[in-house]
């Protein structure tokens, strides 16, 4: 995302103006941004079946679970880096 710096001469009428809007963006709760559509991966599927996923519906990373329990994530980079691991060997 592309982010504005604003100073209190930019328009922020008094350190309590800007105080106010530092409060209110750090009382958004975590749930109003995260991601709805959540895609899953089972410990067991196979590299190639994720990499696949991951990238026809345009997913940067994704969740693994196991037993129904969230155990990590697995995402474009992971992937990339273990390549390139096998790759310089």
């Amino acid at each position: 995302g592309r982010y504005v710096v604003r100073t209190l001469d930019d328009g922020f009428e008094s350190n309590e103006a800007f105080n106010n809007m530092v409060d209110e963006i750090f009382s958004v709760e975590a749930l109003s941004l995260a991601t709805r559509r959540v895609m899953t991966f089972d410990v067991a599927t196979p590299l190639e079946d994720v990499v696949a996923q991951l990238r026809s519906k345009q997913f940067k990373k994704a969740p693994v679970i196991e037993d129904g329990r969230l155990v990590g994530t697995v995402s474009r980079n992971d992937i990339m880096c273990y390549l390139m691991g096998i790759l310089a060997e």
